[in-house]
């Protein structure tokens, strides 16, 4: 999370991401069909993303942990780059959400 509030895309996620990691993102108003997505495609969207953000910021409410899983409740602030978001003339949007990641060898594998 502080890799995405700096702005690290390319080399920085793959420090912390498996070769062979599976993510899923529920639907939501930024992604309204949810998705799922390799390495390949995490790397991807975090490039769109610098694109469409010109800042975010996430701050850890919660967390909880069990050997090689962690639970963390999020609240995340972000502000479009550029025009208002679509047609909402947005030009932030605010979110609370949870991340569960599971760990192989130190690095985020789900």
């Amino acid at each position: 999370m502080q890799a995405l509030e700096r702005g690290e895309t390319g080399a920085a996620p793959k420090e912390v991401l498996t070769p062979d990691v599976g993510l899923e993102e529920f639907p939501n108003l930024l992604t309204p069909l949810g998705k799922k997505c390799d390495l390949a495609t995490a790397l991807e969207g975090a490039e769109r993303g610098e694109k469409v953000m010109s800042r975010q910021m996430f701050k850890i409410k919660q967390e909880i942990a069990d050997h090689d899983r962690i639970a963390v409740e999020v609240e995340w602030v972000g502000t479009f780059a550029g025009t208002p978001w679509i047609h909402s003339g947005w030009r932030q949007m605010k979110a609370f959400f949870a991340v569960f990641l599971e760990f192989q060898e130190g690095k985020i594998i789900k």
